[in-house]
């Protein structure tokens, strides 16, 4: 019985030791800023003939075409610009709104229990600000790699073999 664990083991590590792992390599030429996504990863592209918006999962299919979402192939050449998520602005975004949703609460509830105004001018003024400045924020929550002339789409098969 032992043995035959044993040589189940040997072979489902030397098996995993030979996939493939294939990964969609986003760089901008001439600098060291690359992003990569592998099959599984969350990905948002926009195509060049007719400019549609693909966002969905991302599975390679081959060195020269990608699959996103359930049937969708992408030829590499045909992909006009890849969204990166930036996670900063996200953070600030939901920050600033639950701040200044809070802020105009907590000061409501403060003047109602103390029997005053309830909402006054100058809460609204400030926790009208921070959610305006969160909602500015929006349009930061990605970045447009346009691929071209400063960025570059390949994709990468990494084999690393395991020896015993």
């Amino acid at each position: 019985m032992m043995k035959r664990i044993f040589i189940l083991a040997f072979l489902a590590a030397s098996l995993a030791g030979y996939a493939q792992q294939k990964t969609l390599v986003v760089e901008k030429i001439g600098t060291s800023r690359r992003y990569a996504y592998r099959s599984g990863d969350d990905i948002k592209i926009q195509t060049r003939k007719d400019h549609r918006i693909l966002k969905n999962y991302l599975w390679i299919s081959s060195d020269t075409a990608i699959i996103v979402g359930v049937r969708t192939m992408v030829p590499l050449s045909d992909i006009g610009a890849v969204y990166h998520p930036t996670y900063l602005p996200k953070l600030m975004t939901n920050l600033l709104l639950i701040a200044g949703a809070g802020y105009i609460i907590l000061d409501s509830f403060n003047n109602l229990i103390n029997h005053e105004l309830v909402i006054e001018q100058n809460t609204l003024i400030i926790g009208g600000s921070l959610i305006a400045a969160g909602v500015l924020l929006i349009p930061f929550h990605q970045k447009k790699c346009r691929i071209g002339v400063h960025w570059k789409v390949k994709v990468l098969d990494i084999n690393i073999p395991v020896y015993f």
